[in-house]
């Protein structure tokens, strides 16, 4: 309960102060169908360098289970309060 009350309060309250929803939207709108790829191609490769970076360190953990071990963590960090201490507990707990 807590962690979706920080939710709300984040993109609710807080972001709105340090940027306009409807500006980033009008220019996520203003991109052509190719630079919409491009950003969409650059998030892709940004979450696999990480997956091959914690194959690369662990190499007995094949890459999906290192997109769960990242996405899980990266989820507890950013949603629970401490999250950061928490979700270097998923990543070694898993």
């Amino acid at each position: 309960m807590v962690s979706a009350a920080l939710i709300v309060a984040t993109f609710g309250f807080a972001l709105p102060h340090l940027a306009s929803y409807r500006s980033v939207w009008a220019t996520i709108e203003a991109m052509s169908g190719g630079q919409v790829l491009m950003l969409a191609a650059a998030a892709a490769v940004s979450l696999l360098t990480g997956w091959i970076a914690i194959c690369a360190v662990l190499p007995a953990v094949r890459l999906r289970e290192a997109a769960a071990v990242n996405l899980a963590s990266t989820a507890v960090a950013n949603a629970l309060p401490a999250g950061g201490a928490l979700a270097r507990g998923v990543s070694a707990g898993s």
